[in-house]
């Protein structure tokens, strides 16, 4: 009797081990970093995924109602610097991803009235030049985001270096 149980017991994880990863699937590292909404019914995550060693990370940068599991926004990318900050009532999450030395962006996933999400994509380098032309005297070489955060709910307070240099910059947000 004990015999039989051992059998069908080894029986079963014979079975599910292999349907776990099969023929041309692997197995990868992954960290992941994750910023829940003051309400906590929303999550924005970033995950770097190990494919290959030698090779930059991959990441995978995505927000996801916790409750519905809806997925409101995502985008592949490479490892780099990434942040997200969430408005005080958790209609609209800020993020951005950006290294320190060229196509800085910020997404701003909100909800809209009607409950559905959308995305406004803000190119920094280009909006900085035109509410701050002092900032780009000089060639840009380098720039980066070292802090966002909400003014309101109308606008993004940004701390950037450009150059080298501290500049700080109001981001309109549209409706």
């Amino acid at each position: 009797m004990q015999l039989a149980a051992t059998s069908a017991l080894a029986i079963s994880f014979a079975l599910a081990w292999p349907s776990a990863i099969v023929a041309g699937q692997q197995e990868i590292q992954s960290s992941a970093v994750g910023v829940q909404s003051p309400d906590r019914n929303c999550e924005a995550y970033w995950v770097d995924l190990f494919t290959t060693a030698g090779r930059q990370a991959r990441r995978v940068i995505f927000v996801v109602e916790s409750t519905s599991n809806q997925l409101a926004f995502a985008h592949s990318t490479f490892q780099r610097n990434t942040g997200a900050v969430w408005n005080s009532q958790s209609t609209a999450c800020a993020i951005f991803d950006a290294p320190d030395n060229a196509n800085v962006y910020v997404w701003v996933v909100k909800r809209r009235a009607d409950q559905k999400w959308a995305v406004e994509t803000i190119d920094v380098e280009k909006a900085v030049a035109r509410l701050m032309p002092s900032a780009f005297a000089e060639n840009v070489v380098r720039m980066g985001i070292e802090k966002l955060s909400w003014e309101g709910e109308e606008s993004l307070n940004a701390h950037l270096t450009v150059n080298g240099k501290p500049i700080e910059v109001r981001l309109p947000i549209s409706e």
